[in-house]
């Protein structure tokens, strides 16, 4: 080169592998995901899951339901590796497919009066569609090419609303289920638990 010539430097190279298929459980369900690295300590990750249903009892805003939860959703996020392999950070959005349907029946308290004989069914959503999602994960290699993975974190659902329909032997007045979703939206979860669990292959 002559006096004044400019040398380019050489890029970056990445000696991890570049690409990840993965499949797993989360609580989005059976998930099914896919990770682009694109610098040694970042990547880009996106996932969909779906196909589990599960059951359990809980109460809000002084109703006692009983909850069928279909699990489903996907998500969009940017890992970073402080140390290149193993542990990561994660950040992102979650989109929810996640049907949360709940009944109660018997002497109920809904709004300010109490119905007897009475039964309430309730379809959940979250307030929003897009939702934050910040985890804490570590990437154990387990062979040359499978890779298994945990993470755990919190998805910030800013709260859920909820649709009422209510039957009872007295007639339920309009004023008392209007005001019984609004008990709810207010007493209803603003943050979820996010665990992950999968095996993937890297090339």
């Amino acid at each position: 080169l002559g006096p004044g010539t400019a040398r380019a430097e050489p890029m970056e190279e990445l000696s991890t592998p570049r690409f990840q298929f993965s499949g797993g459980v989360s609580v989005a369900g059976l998930q099914v995901e896919g990770t682009y690295r694109f610098r040694p300590k970042w990547a880009i990750r996106g996932f969909i899951g779906g196909g589990i249903t599960v059951f359990g009892n809980g109460g809000v805003a002084g109703i006692d339901y009983e909850w069928r939860v279909r699990l489903g959703g996907s998500g969009l996020l940017v890992d970073y590796y402080p140390f290149e392999e193993g542990l990561r950070l994660s950040g992102g959005i979650f989109v929810p497919n996640t049907g949360i349907n709940g009944t109660a029946s018997g002497t109920l308290e809904i709004g300010d009066a109490v119905y007897s004989n009475a039964r309430v069914e309730a379809d959940v959503r979250p307030v929003n569609e897009a939702l934050p999602l910040f985890s804490l994960g570590y990437v154990y290699p387990m062979s040359k090419n499978l890779r298994l993975t945990g993470d755990l974190g919190v998805i910030y659902t800013q709260g859920f609303v909820a649709g009422l329909r209510a039957l009872a032997d007295n007639p339920i007045s309009p004023e008392d289920i209007l005001q019984e979703q609004e008990q709810f939206r207010g007493r209803a979860w603003d943050a979820l638990p996010f665990l992950s669990v999968s095996l993937g292959y890297v090339f």
